[in-house]
């Protein structure tokens, strides 16, 4: 497999640990990642994490606050 595939496993990896793990992890990915497919791939295990804080930065970005 190619190295963007690999760093997706990754993350899905990284999805299924524990909250107070991932989450904070997967925050930043989603905001600082330089391939956008990457970043959307953490955004997807984000929402489906369903963890407050990953709740409040959704809110935060689709409301610009």
């Amino acid at each position: 497999p190619g190295e963007r595939d690999v760093r997706r496993q990754a993350i899905f990896a990284l999805s299924r640990r524990p909250a107070d793990e991932a989450v904070p992890r997967l925050l930043a990915m989603a905001q600082s990642l330089p391939d956008r497919e990457l970043r959307r791939t953490a955004v997807f295990w984000l929402g489906r994490s369903k963890d407050p804080r990953a709740v409040a930065w959704f809110e935060q970005v689709l409301t610009g606050r």
